[in-house]
């Protein structure tokens, strides 16, 4: 893919990826401030995440996340995709042994992407964590 080259050109490694039956939620209704609409959310990944156990990442990481679209869905505004339910996901990955945490000195950033050449397998989300490698 894309994305994929240019972060190698940028001196990126993809140190693991992943396909999740996980179907992003754009939050155009937005974040609650009732937190149990996300607590139920986080619960419902945090569940997903236990079959995708795996060591931390004892390097700094970039985590891309791609929102694979389904059958009908349109591609939203490129705004929207790590604004819904992304943040309860990466935060079941730190549950799931993924991450120490998510703090900066464990994922440096998170860019999101979408994909419409896999509508077969979706809607489902991609997680991508590069390792910079350098020259």
């Amino acid at each position: 893919m894309l994305r994929s080259i240019r972060l190698k050109e940028l001196g990126f490694e993809c140190a693991h990826a992943a396909i999740l039956p996980w179907k992003l939620s754009n939050g155009n209704e937005g974040q609650d401030k009732d937190w149990r609409r996300a607590d139920v959310t986080r619960k419902k990944a945090e569940q997903l995440a236990r079959a995708f156990r795996r060591r931390p990442m004892e390097e700094l990481s970039l985590v891309t996340v791609t929102r694979i679209l389904g059958r009908g869905e349109r591609q939203w505004d490129c705004d929207s995709i790590l604004r819904g339910n992304a943040k309860q996901l990466i935060d079941a990955l730190v549950s799931a042994g993924w991450f120490y945490d998510d703090s900066p000195q464990w994922i440096s950033g998170c860019l999101g992407f979408q994909d419409s050449t896999r509508r077969e397998i979706g809607p489902a989300t991609e997680i991508g964590i590069w390792i910079f490698k350098g020259e």
